[in-house]
C-alpha cells in the first residue's frame, strides 16, 4: 500500500530520484549518472534496482499512487 509517507520520502530521497530521472528520463549508463553525481557505479545499480524496485510496487495500483501523490501535493 503506497502511503503519503512512502511517495514522499521517494520523491524527496534525492539520490534515488536523481538515479531514476538521469536513466530513465535522461538515457545515462549507469557509469555516466555515477559521474553525474559522484558516486560508484555499483552505488548507483543498487540504488537503481531500490528504485525500480519501489516503483513497481507503488505502481501495481495507480489509482493508489494518483491519490496519495494528490494527498501530498505531487
Amino acid at each position: 500500500r503506497v502511503t503519503e509517507q512512502r511517495l514522499a520520502y521517494f520523491f524527496d530521497a534525492g539520490l534515488l530520484a536523481q538515479t531514476v530521472v538521469l536513466r530513465f528520463f535522461g538515457g545515462l549508463t549507469e557509469e555516466e549518472v555515477g559521474e553525474v553525481l559522484g558516486r560508484d557505479p555499483a552505488t548507483v545499480r543498487r540504488d537503481w534496482a531500490k528504485a525500480r524496485a519501489w516503483l513497481f510496487r507503488a505502481l501495481s495500483d495507480p489509482a493508489e499512487v494518483a491519490a496519495a501523490a494528490e494527498r501530498i501535493g505531487y
